[in-house]
C-alpha cells in the first residue's frame, strides 16, 4: 500500500519504509489508485489529527489525537479505523481482510497528485468540526456520514466496494509513456490551421458562424487539457487556467478570427485596452504556457511553434509604463546580502501555522498590507522564527494567488500584498490604499494582533459595550447573544465595506428581523442606530495604516541620526524593526549626503544586512 505524505507530515511517518524509487512508486500508485492513499495532519485544540484519503474513492480516514508515541503503530491505528468505517459501509470482515492483504505493507512516498491533496484539504475543512473529540463517538459519526454519502452518490459506490478486487497493475513511468496525440485532437488542429490560413477570405456574412466554430474547436482542446491535467494541478488552479483560456481564446482571439496558430494568440497587451487588467493577462500567460506545452506533447503544436510562442509570451506585459515591480524583484536588495538563503527549504509546520495566522490577522485588521511590511511585523514580534527575507519571499511566492478563506496573496501597485477576500477587485484595492494615505499605522501587540485571525473578532471598547447594551435594552437580544451580533456587524461591514452605511444597516435589520428581533418604538430604533453608527468606525480598521506627517518627518530625522553617528544606533534599529522605516531609505539617503566616506557607507550597508530585513524597494 502506498501512503503519499505531504511534506509537513513526513516526520510523522518516519518509522515506515520509504520507497526506493519515488518515480517508479508514483507510476505504480497511479496505476493502482485503490491501493494508494494521500496523508497529512492538522491540529484541533493543539492535538494532532492524521488524515488519509483514498486515491480512488472519496473515503476519508481520521486518526484523532495522535501523539509521538503513536507514530510507530500508525499502520495498525489506520487499519483499525478503516475496518471500522468499512464495516459501517456494509463490507464483511473477509472483504476488508482481503483488501488489506492485497494492498500490502506501507510504503511511504511524497504526494503524487495535487488534485487529491486538494480534495484531502477540502475534506478536512468540511469535516473538521466533527473531529478531535476525546472518544471514538465522533469517528462513528463521521463513518455514518460517509455511509450516507455512499448511498447518495453512486460514483462512490463504484470505488468503495471491494468484493471484486482488481489485481495490482504494472505502472508505466512518465518517460515510458507514448508521445504524440490522438486523432480527434489532430482533426481539431487541422481545422484551426485551415481557418487561420483562410482568415482573409472569410466573408462578412460568415463572421458569426466562424467565430462560433473557432470557439467550439478551442473548447475541445481546452477540455482535453483539463481532463489530462498534465502537471497534476489542484482543482482550483486547473479551474483558473480553464477560465482564463476560455476567456482569452474564445472571447478575445476568436472574435478577431484568430486561432492558436496565429500571432493574435500571443498578443496579451491588446486586451488591456478593452478592460482586462494586467494581473488577469498575466494569469492568461501562465495558462497559455501550460496549454501550449500540452498541445506540443500531443503532437498538435510543433516544437518550433512552441518555442516561438514561448518566446513571444516572454516579452509580453513588460512595457515600463504598465509593468508592476513586485516584491520578489525588490528583494534583490536582500539577496545581495546573503544569497545562500535562497536555497534553504521552506518551514516546519509550526512556522507555517504562525505565518498563516499572521496573514489572516493582517488581512482582517488592515485590509491590505505589503508582504514586506508583514514580514517586519512578524519578525518584530517573533524574533526566534527561522524566517529570513529570501525564504519568506519563497513562501509568499508559493502561496501567491491561493484563495484562502481569510486572505489572498497577490500584487497591488507593484508590491506583493496580503489582501482581505472582500477586496477582490483592483478598484476596491486602490481605493483602500488611497483611503489609508496619511493615516497612522496601528500595530497592536502580538497577542492582540493574532486575535484578528478570526474574522469576527472585535476589540472590547466603549463603543462595543454601548452597542451591546443597546442590543439588550432596545432590541431585546439576550445578553449571551450580543457577542454574536457584534461579530456579525464586523463581518458585514468589512466584507461589504464598499457599500454605503445605509445599505449595510438595512441588511443587518433584515437579518435581525428574521431572528425575531424588533424595536418597540421609533425611539428605540434610533438609539440602536446611533450605537451602530458609533461602533462601525472602530470596526473598519482597514484604513488604520499609513504614515502621519510627524512620522514622515521622523524618517528624515533617522537619516540624519545615521549620518551623525556614521552607523546604526539602537533607536534606528528599533524604527526599522517596528516596520516604520525602510532600510533602503537609509541607503539612498546616505548615498546623496556629504560627510560620509565610501568605507562608512559600506559599513552601514553591512550593518543593515545583519538585520536580515527586506526593503520595500
Amino acid at each position: 500500500m502506498y501512503i503519499n505524505v505531504t511534506a509537513k507530515a513526513q516526520s510523522v511517518f518516519r518509522f515506515y519504509p520509504q520507497v526506493a524509487d519515488p518515480e517508479a512508486a508514483k507510476a505504480q500508485a497511479l496505476a493502482n489508485p485503490l491501493y494508494s492513499w494521500h496523508a497529512t495532519y492538522f491540529s484541533v485544540q493543539h492535538h494532532r489529527q492524521v488524515a488519509f484519503i483514498n486515491d480512488a474513492a472519496d473515503l476519508l480516514v481520521i486518526l484523532p489525537n495522535v501523539y509521538s508515541h503513536d507514530y510507530r503503530r500508525l499502520q495498525k491505528l489506520f487499519e483499525d479505523q478503516l475496518s471500522d468505517q468499512l464495516h459501517r459501509l456494509g463490507l464483511t470482515s473477509r472483504q476488508i481482510h482481503q483488501y488489506l492483504k492485497q494492498a500490502g505493507p506501507w510504503q511511504i512516498n511524497r504526494t503524487i497528485n495535487r488534485q487529491i491533496v486538494g480534495n484531502l484539504t477540502q475534506a478536512i475543512r468540511d469535516n473538521k468540526p466533527l473531529i478531535g473529540g476525546q472518544g471514538r463517538e465522533t469517528l462513528a459519526g463521521l463513518a455514518q456520514q460517509i455511509r450516507q454519502a455512499v448511498k447518495a452518490d453512486n460514483s462512490l459506490v463504484e470505488t468503495v466496494i471491494f468484493s471484486d478486487l482488481p489485481a495490482w497493475q504494472k505502472g508505466i513511468a512518465k518517460e515510458q509513456q507514448a508521445a504524440g496525440g490522438n486523432r480527434r485532437l489532430q482533426n481539431v488542429a487541422n481545422q484551426l490551421r485551415y481557418l487561420e490560413d483562410h482568415r482573409s477570405k472569410i466573408k462578412e456574412e460568415d463572421y458569426d458562424k466562424t467565430v462560433a466554430r473557432i470557439g467550439e474547436l478551442n473548447q475541445v482542446l481546452i477540455k482535453a487539457f483539463v481532463a489530462a491535467n498534465p502537471d497534476e494541478l489542484s482543482a482550483k488552479t486547473l479551474h483558473r487556467h480553464q477560465s482564463r483560456l476560455e476567456f482569452f481564446l474564445n472571447s478575445i482571439v476568436a472574435y478577431q478570427l484568430g486561432t492558436i496558430y496565429g500571432p493574435l494568440v500571443t498578443d496579451l497587451e491588446e486586451p488591456l485596452a478593452h478592460g482586462a487588467t494586467i494581473n488577469e493577462m498575466r494569469q492568461v500567460r501562465t495558462a497559455l504556457k501550460k496549454f501550449f506545452q500540452y498541445l506540443n506533447e500531443q503532437g498538435v503544436l510543433s516544437d518550433d511553434d512552441l518555442q516561438n510562442d514561448k518566446e513571444e509570451l516572454r516579452y509580453q506585459l513588460v512595457d515600463q509604463s504598465m509593468e508592476e515591480h513586485n516584491i520578489w524583484d525588490n528583494l534583490d536588495f536582500a539577496s545581495f546580502f546573503n544569497p545562500p538563503q535562497l536555497t534553504l527549504p521552506l518551514f516546519d509546520a509550526d512556522t507555517e501555522q504562525v505565518l498563516a495566522s499572521y496573514c489572516a490577522a493582517c488581512a482582517n485588521l488592515y485590509g491590505v498590507i505589503s508582504c514586506d511590511q508583514a514580514y517586519r511585523i512578524i519578525m518584530k514580534q517573533n524574533p526566534q522564527l527561522p524566517v529570513g527575507p529570501h525564504r519568506l519571499a519563497d513562501w509568499f511566492e508559493a502561496h501567491r494567488g491561493d484563495q484562502a478563506t481569510s486572505f489572498t496573496i497577490d500584487e497591488i501597485g507593484g508590491d506583493g500584498s496580503i489582501i482581505h477576500p472582500a477586496i477582490y477587485r483592483q478598484d476596491l484595492q486602490q481605493r483602500l490604499l488611497t483611503d489609508q494615505l496619511g493615516l497612522p499605522f496601528y500595530l497592536p501587540n502580538k497577542e492582540q494582533l493574532l486575535k484578528y485571525r478570526f474574522s469576527a473578532y472585535q476589540e472590547d471598547g466603549l463603543a462595543v459595550r454601548k452597542y451591546q447594551q443597546s442590543l439588550v435594552e432596545d432590541v431585546h437580544v439576550p445578553q449571551e447573544e450580543t457577542l454574536k451580533w457584534t461579530a456579525r456587524v464586523r463581518r458585514l461591514f468589512n466584507d461589504q465595506f464598499n457599500r454605503s452605511f445605509t445599505d449595510n444597516q438595512a441588511d443587518l435589520e433584515r437579518e435581525m428581523a428574521a431572528e425575531g428581533y424588533t424595536w418597540d418604538s421609533p425611539a428605540a430604533r434610533q438609539r440602536w442606530h446611533a450605537a451602530l453608527a458609533a461602533l462601525v468606525p472602530g470596526l473598519r480598521l482597514f484604513v488604520n495604516r499609513g504614515l502621519t506627517l510627524p512620522e514622515r518627518e521622523q524618517r528624515l530625522a533617522v537619516i540624519e541620526e545615521v549620518k551623525r553617528h556614521k552607523g546604526l544606533t539602537p533607536a534606528v534599529v528599533a524604527e526599522i524593526k517596528a516596520a516604520r522605516f525602510d532600510p533602503l531609505d537609509i541607503i539612498i539617503g546616505t548615498t546623496f549626503l556629504d560627510g560620509l566616506t565610501e568605507e562608512e557607507k559600506t559599513a552601514i550597508v553591512d550593518q543593515l544586512s545583519a538585520l536580515d530585513i527586506p526593503t520595500l524597494g
